[in-house]
This record gives structure tokens, sequence and C-alpha cells, in this order.
């Protein structure tokens, strides 16, 4: 489960700001980020393995979010890309204050809702 070269210095440039601000995923994740933890997305998918890792790790950090453990097979990749990029912003925020989990519940919703009316139309 490694990254590629290039992929551990997209997010290793990647520093942590406590003040950055937030935005919504719609795909392929459906939640809220931090504008500080996602890299390019243009550079993101020159490699899918990387675009694949990359997401998954932001649904892992959903996961931990909801206080659910993962299971052996998530908890290598965790493990495997911690290692390879310790200081990656995504680590730093393990745990919402009311104003996120607030915020992830509405943009959930909104994703969700964006989604219902897509498939009525």
């Amino acid at each position: 489960m490694n990254l590629s070269q290039k992929a551990v210095s997209m997010l290793t440039l990647l520093q942590y700001e406590p003040g950055s601000a937030w935005g919504v995923n719609m795909l392929p994740f459906g939640s809220i980020f931090w504008l500080d933890e996602m890299p390019s997305m243009a550079e993101l998918f020159e490699n899918t393995h990387d675009a694949f890792l990359i997401h998954s790790m932001f649904a892992l950090r959903l996961k931990i979010w909801d206080g659910q453990a993962l299971d052996n097979d998530e908890q290598r990749m965790w493990d495997s890309v911690k290692a390879q990029v310790p200081d990656w912003p995504l680590f730093k925020r393990l745990s919402l204050s009311n104003e996120q989990k607030q915020a992830r519940e509405q943009a959930e919703l909104d994703v969700q809702r964006c989604f219902e009316s897509l498939s009525e139309g």
C-alpha cells in the first residue's frame, strides 16, 4: 500500500494550518475536508493507485470520526500511508469540534439530497 514518490512529495508539501477553511467533497467520500489536506486534484488523478489510496484515507477518517474500529486491512493501509507521510494534515484532525460535527452532518445531508434529486430526475 505504497504511494508513489510523487504522491509522497505532494502530501509532504501540504502544511497543517489550524485555521484552514473546510470544504465539501461530493465524490468519492461525500463529507467535509480541510483545504490544507487535499493535494491538487489534477496531479492526484495522474496515478489512479495514488488517488484510490488518498481517497481511501479520507473514507477511513470518516470511520474514525464515527468511533468505528478499522478492520485489519484498513488499519494496515492507515499505518502504511501514515508512515510514508506522517505530517499530512489529514492526520491532525482525527476528532471534530461540535461546529465541525454540525458542518459534517449538513454536508453529508446535502450530498445525500443531491444524489436523491439526481436519481429522481
